[in-house]
């Protein structure tokens, strides 16, 4: 069950241990249970994925403060959800990158290894989307989650549409309509994680879907 982890009221006695602490101590004891054969246990796997994405949601910068190894295994498990344990899951974990990614946006700390750890998941996601592996009952999460990771990793975004047309250059067809596909995506959208910009991404990212999956294969 889920309990109140919000901070005490101002007028409130001072908390000895903060209520996300205790929950994040319990995740440093419950990772490295969290095995893919657990995972596929449903009422494990809905009840994990779920607090991880709550944790996140409510002290994105505690999240922050977890040990590497920790880190590393809760995202690992986080790239597993995506695909693996059906659309409620998916769901929770493409929301898990959003917060986190849209803490580090505004913290706009260069360096952080959050942010570093964070990174790869923009090509991850962007992959998805092209080879389908995303459906669309999760293109509503995955339009959320791609254009607050383009906000972050911005020149990492140009590097990689970069590489995508030059794997399509033996194709001049394709690779026009893919570059006309991109350029599209981000018209008149503003990068700065606004509600209005990431409303008009999401119109931007219906058409991009419907144009690129029409005729590219990512392998």
């Amino acid at each position: 069950d889920f309990i109140d982890l919000s901070p005490t009221k101002p007028e409130e006695e001072e908390e000895v241990v903060a209520s996300a602490d205790v929950c994040l101590y319990g995740l440093n004891i419950i990772m490295p249970l969290m095995s893919r054969e657990l995972l596929q246990i449903p009422s494990v796997c809905a009840h994990y994925y779920k607090m991880v994405a709550f944790l996140a949601e409510i002290y994105p910068n505690k999240m922050e403060e977890l040990p590497p190894d920790l880190m590393k295994n809760l995202l690992g498990s986080i790239e597993i959800g995506i695909t693996s344990f059906g659309i409620d899951v998916s769901g929770y974990s493409l929301d898990f990158i959003y917060v986190l990614t849209s803490h580090v946006f505004k913290t706009k700390a260069p360096e952080s290894a959050i942010r570093m750890a964070l990174k790869p998941f923009l090509k991850l996601i962007l992959d998805l989307i092209l080879s389908q592996q995303i459906g669309s009952d999760l293109l509503v999460y995955a339009s959320a989650t791609l254009y607050i990771l383009i906000c972050c990793f911005q020149e990492e975004y140009r590097d990689l549409v970069v590489q995508l047309l030059s794997n399509q250059q033996q194709d001049p067809s394709t690779n026009q309509r893919m570059a006309e596909a991109f350029t599209q995506l981000t018209d008149n959208v503003m990068l700065n994680a606004d509600r209005a910009n990431k409303i008009r991404f999401r119109s931007n990212f219906e058409e991009f879907v419907v144009n690129v999956r029409g005729f590219l294969f990512v392998k």
